[in-house]
């Protein structure tokens, strides 16, 4: 009869590190599926668009899931890049970055700019 040797206590450790690190990120996935499928494209600005130089215009369209807000590149009045978002935004980053990239590009929208210079206003856009 063929004797059945006990695993290795640190190889079974591992073995289950590996599992519950798998379960984590289903779970992780998982609970942003939800978000992301109630998530619509909204008005947000970069900040590169300014009226008088400190009222950033929105000037970009921007996929977020439900309740999650992540925008890591506005520029601020200063002129330095600036991470803006929510609790929930910073907790899925990771995702949301992903989807941005290949499902939900960001859609620039000029038509502020446009209108700024249709009406003549074009000393007050910096």
């Amino acid at each position: 009869m063929a004797r059945v040797l006990p695993m290795n206590t640190n190889r079974k450790r591992i073995v289950w590190i590996i599992l519950f690190l798998v379960l984590l990120v289903v779970v992780y996935a998982g609970s942003y599926l939800p978000r992301r499928a109630a998530g619509s494209y909204r008005m947000t600005q970069t900040g590169e668009l300014r009226l008088n130089g400190v009222s950033a215009l929105s000037d970009l369209e921007q996929c977020s899931p439900d309740g999650c807000w992540w925008q890591p590149g506005f520029k601020g009045i200063s002129g330095k890049q600036r991470l803006r978002s929510n609790n929930l935004g910073k907790f899925y980053a990771p995702l949301i970055t992903l989807d941005r990239k290949f499902n939900f590009p960001d859609r620039p929208v000029d038509f502020a700019g446009e209108f700024m210079k249709a009406r003549r206003f074009e000393s007050l856009i910096k």
